[in-house]
Formats: C-alpha cells, structure tokens, sequence
C-alpha cells in the first residue's frame, strides 16, 4: 500500500489516494491532538514549530499523490503550481474567498473524481491492473520511489 508513497512518479487509482489521503489525515489528526494539549499547557510558540516540522512530511506526501492523480489523468504534476497560483490570485481579487472555494471544490472534484485514462499513458501503466506493473530489480531509490529498470 505505501510503495512509491514519497514519490511523484508513476500513477494513482482514485480508490487508493481515497485510502492514503485518510492514512495522512489520522496522522495529521493523532499529532495534533497531543501537540495542542502540550500548547495549552505550556503556551510555548516553540510547540507549533514541532507540529510544523512533523506536518510538513505529510504535506509534502499530499503534493505527491495529488500528482500521481494527475498523472493518472495524464497531466502533468505542474498543474499542481498552477491550481496553487491559482488559488492565491483568487484570494487577492475576492477577500470573501467564494471563489476560492469553488475553485478548490472544482480542483477536488477533478483530482477525485474524475476516472483515470484507460490503459498505459505518458507516465506510467495503468494502476491497479495486475501484470500491467513493469517488474522492479527489488532496489527502492530515494524516497521510497521504485527503481527504474
């Protein structure tokens, strides 16, 4: 389930980032339960910096697989950074954030929703089909990404 977890390469069915998106999302919540009950006690700034440092591995584990989605989709992991500029140039053009929100709703839906193209694509074979996957020499490169043959 977590091979290629840290990785931007490759693809990712919507049922398998529905599964790691709630895997990060009880991480993010089992941290954070502790770290504010620390802050209460405490009222150290220092406190946040701790939860920041171990938040960050999992937000960057969210960037990951939201690009593995959109390579699914055969689309680059680029469209990441537009989706972002996006968002901040719909913040500094409506302070309500209506259309932010439509916006990330209409990002969301895409990301998960939205079937994967059939077959292989530019970026890798079809995810979730058996024999489909390209046999791997079994060495795991940085971050856990599989090695290419």
């Amino acid at each position: 389930m977590f091979e290629g977890y840290l990785s931007h390469r490759g693809r990712i069915g919507r049922l398998r980032l529905l599964k790691l998106s709630i895997v990060n999302a009880l991480a993010i919540g089992v941290l954070s339960i502790p770290v504010y009950i620390l802050y209460r006690l405490t009222e150290s700034p220092f406190v946040w910096i701790f939860l920041i440092f171990f938040c960050l591995p999992i937000c960057y584990s969210n960037l990951m697989l939201s690009i593995k989605r959109l390579h699914d989709l055969n689309l680059s992991g680029w469209w990441m950074l537009l989706f972002f500029l996006i968002s901040i140039g719909l913040d500094l053009i409506d302070s309500s954030r209506v259309l932010r929100y439509i916006f990330g709703i209409a990002e969301w839906v895409l990301i998960s929703l939205v079937p994967g193209t059939d077959g292989p694509n530019r970026f890798a074979p079809e995810p979730g089909v058996p024999g489909s996957v390209p046999p791997s020499s079994g060495n795991v490169s940085s971050f856990g990404a599989p090695a290419q043959p």
